[in-house]
């Protein structure tokens, strides 16, 4: 299973947990969690309990219920570097709270827009007063690996990357699955 595993490349899951569950119902997608592999051997994740952490690639794999890998097009060993480079420089940040809910509102969900209108103030409000060095100070998920691709000279996605929610981030062209690692 983890020999397909490379640098660089991101792990979604999912748990049957109330947490992802919740995340998956608000962000209207079937993934909760994103993960960046540092080697064969660890990761790096944010967590609202650790925020951004390197964690035992083996551990991350045994607490989800859906684990699936995606890879970046054409990716070199090169950019692999930088991008891993990128994200440890983030260790030790704490977890975006604020980001992580304004990921939701931007995933677009009608769920979310319906049942919260004041969201377009949150959205409004957050970007008149956080400039991109605010956002470099505390990561959700999807966050953390959509800024340590910008920071390598990559792009993940369109958006900026306090906007992508995980299952957002697996909707990207630049990325290809690679495969299901437990479903």
């Amino acid at each position: 299973m983890l020999s397909s595993i490379q640098a660089a490349d991101i792990i979604v899951t999912n748990s049957g947990n109330l947490q992802s569950r919740g995340i998956q119902g608000v962000t209207c997608a079937s993934y909760s969690h994103a993960i960046l592999v540092l080697n064969n051997s660890f990761c790096i994740e944010a967590t609202p309990q650790f925020g951004v952490a390197r964690v035992a690639l083996s551990e991350v794999l045994n607490g989800a219920t859906k684990v699936d890998l995606f890879r970046y097009r054409g990716i070199t060993h090169f950019y692999a570097d930088k991008v891993c480079n990128s994200i440890i420089r983030y260790e030790g940040k704490p977890y975006d709270f604020r980001g992580a809910v304004r990921s939701a509102i931007s995933s677009g969900c009608s769920n979310v827009k319906r049942l919260l209108p004041a969201t377009v103030l949150i959205e409004v409000a957050d970007e008149v007063l956080k400039d991109q060095s605010a956002h470099d100070s505390q990561f959700y998920c999807s966050e953390l690996i959509v800024r340590a691709f910008e920071m390598a000279g990559l792009f993940v996605t369109k958006y900026p990357a306090h906007a992508v929610s995980p299952g957002g981030l697996v909707k990207s062209e630049s990325l290809k699955f690679v495969k299901a690692l437990k479903s």
